[in-house]
């Protein structure tokens, strides 16, 4: 006889029976107790699953005239669990730029958990948008920024996190982007020519007689 806790039969529930050469037995009605017979001695292996909890082995020994009793004791699971450190996100990019930045994601759950990442803006895209973890299993998205369309200013968006984690189906991150010009970013630099220029003023030239008789020509006002 196998005794199950009411909490564990419920619809997914499955025993199995095994010997050495195969399944022997199999029974998946909802019910919280199963009479296995006729067995003939020997050593056996049960095997139970149900739905979010932890499969049920044991090995059992049949006896010839004993009637084995047998209880099903089986731990629950925890269901799929995303958690991410990420509560907002913020990029600085000059016009023309792109980068990319990684956020991290786990299950801290033990069964498995589904996923996927989306956003509500052109500049922003997430590369591995899709995801599937174990459970205690962890993983990157690469998320991406684009300015290449944008003018300087300030952008907002939402990154959402959905999965079927059913206390936080959906996670809603919101994202800032700030652009920049980085031409009127530079500081402007005047060029001052600085060159000397000599003038030269013509005036009427003066005829001085020496003193030795020679005339001599003399030029003034040289600016």
């Amino acid at each position: 006889m196998v005794r199950m806790n009411p909490d564990q039969s419920g619809s997914g529930c499955s025993l199995s029976l095994y010997s050495a050469g195969g399944v022997v037995w199999r029974n998946t009605e909802s019910v919280t107790g199963y009479n296995i017979f006729p067995l003939s001695a020997g050593s056996y292996k049960l095997v139970v699953q149900a739905e979010g909890f932890t499969d049920f082995l044991k090995e059992i020994r049949i006896e010839p005239g004993l009637m084995n009793g047998i209880d099903v004791s089986m731990t629950a699971l925890i269901h799929p669990t995303l958690e991410t450190v990420f509560t907002k996100m913020h990029m600085e990019l000059n016009e023309g730029e792109n980068k990319i930045q990684a956020i991290g994601i786990s299950n801290s759950g033990d069964l498995t958990l589904t996923g996927s990442a989306n956003v509500s803006s052109s500049w922003l895209s997430v590369l591995n948008k899709d995801f599937i973890l174990s459970g205690d299993a962890s993983s990157v998205l690469q998320i991406r920024f684009d300015t290449g369309k944008l003018q300087s200013g300030t952008y907002t968006s939402i990154l959402t996190l959905t999965s079927n984690d059913p206390e936080k189906p959906s996670i809603s991150i919101p994202v800032t982007l700030t652009v920049f010009d980085p031409v009127s970013a530079e500081p402007i630099m005047q060029l001052v020519d600085l060159s000397l220029t000599i003038q030269i003023q013509e005036q009427p030239a003066s005829n001085i007689l020496s003193s030795s008789g020679i005339q001599v020509t003399q030029i003034s006002n040289i600016v």
